[in-house]
Formats: C-alpha cells, sequence, structure tokens
C-alpha cells in the first residue's frame, strides 16, 4: 500500500543503481511495483564481502533470490543455503530469513518481491540515502527513530529478536511521523 502520493515512476527512471556507502553494497532496480500493477519488484544487488541483512520476515510479499556471481548464502527459517551462479530459493511470506556473504568476493543476485512493493522499494532509497549522508549507525540502521520507524513501516518487513516485539510501537511512531511529513521530507531529499 502507497503511503505517499508520490509515485516512484514520478521520481525516478528505470535501471537506477543506488549504492550504500556504509554497508558497501549497491542495489540496481530492473522494474518497479507501480509499472508492473503492483505485480512484482525486481533489483539486482552486489552484496558486499562479510555483507548482509539479519533475520526477518515480510508478510504481505515472497522474495525470490537468484544467484548470478560468487556465493550468496541464504537462511530459510533454520535451513542455511548456499546459492551459486544460477541457483534459486525463495522465502515465502511469513518465514524468517536472511541473506549473507561469507567469500571474499562480492556476490550478485537478483531478488523479486511478488507481489510487488512500492513502500520497499521506498525504503530502500531513503534508508541508502540515510547511510550515505551519516545518518545510520555501522550496520545501516537509522539513528533517528522517526526514519527508523517510517522505514520499518514502509517496507513491510518484520525484524527478528527484540526490535519485532517494538512493531506496534515503531508503528505508532511512523504515522505520527508521516502526518508530521516526515516521510515526505525523506522523499524529498532521496526519493530522487
Amino acid at each position: 500500500m502507497d503511503i505517499t502520493a508520490t509515485t516512484l515512476k514520478d521520481l525516478k527512471p528505470r535501471n537506477r543503481r543506488i549504492y550504500n556507502a556504509v554497508q558497501k553494497d549497491a542495489v540496481t532496480f530492473l522494474q518497479h511495483a507501480d509499472r508492473t500493477g503492483q505485480s512484482s519488484t525486481r533489483v539486482i544487488v552486489e552484496l558486499a564481502v562479510g555483507g548482509g541483512n539479519s533475520l526477518h520476515y515480510h508478510r504481505d510479499f515472497e522474495e525470490r533470490f537468484e544467484c548470478m556471481q560468487g556465493q550468496l548464502s541464504l537462511q530459510v527459517g533454520k535451513e542455511i543455503l548456499t546459492l551459486r551462479a544460477g541457483e534459486k530459493a525463495v522465502a515465502p511470506p511469513g518465514v524468517l530469513h536472511r541473506f549473507f556473504n561469507t567469500t571474499d568476493e562480492v556476490c550478485t543476485f537478483k531478488v523479486e518481491l511478488v507481489p510487488g512493493h512500492t513502500g520497499f522499494e521506498q525504503a530502500l532509497m531513503i534508508g541508502y540515502g540515510l547511510a550515505n549522508d551519516g545518518q545510520t549507525n555501522a550496520q545501516g540502521i537509522p539513528i533517528n527513530l522517526q526514519h527508523l520507524a517510517v522505514l520499518v513501516h514502509l517496507s513491510g518487513t518484520v525484524p527478528a529478536g527484540p526490535l519485532g516485539m517494538l512493531l506496534p510501537l515503531f508503528s505508532m511512531i511512523a504515522k505520527g511521523a508521516i502526518r508530521k511529513g516526515v516521510l515526505d521530507q525523506l522523499m524529498q531529499k532521496y526519493g530522487i
């Protein structure tokens, strides 16, 4: 569900590449949800050596992973998978998962969200922009609580552990921040 009236189609061209100076990885947008009737979002991730994310799940979409180059480690539920070029895996909605790179070379992989998710796309752009402006910690997590709450709310992502238990609080903070125009400010600064 779109929270802002501005659509990504109005903000950026197809195949836009964003870079995260903190995490040292990049995402290239191949297909935006608003251009597919919300059927899918597709990106290519260039995952840095030692990079990855923490356990989380998505309520509203599945993530389909396909390794293109290097080796991608993926945890889906309790299973740890190692994908090499051409190999695929799926993280269904509601299933804890994470991806990570334990090798000494960058791993490149495709991710498809089904159905597509404009809020996730927006959260990536904002999160990478905040990181590049020194507004995150060493793990790329926004240091401003309103920014963090807005990103969690937008992305459709539920973190595992203690952060996940704070989801109702994040939702309340995010809704207040959105009413105050925080999302619009972040989209103005990082959406283009």
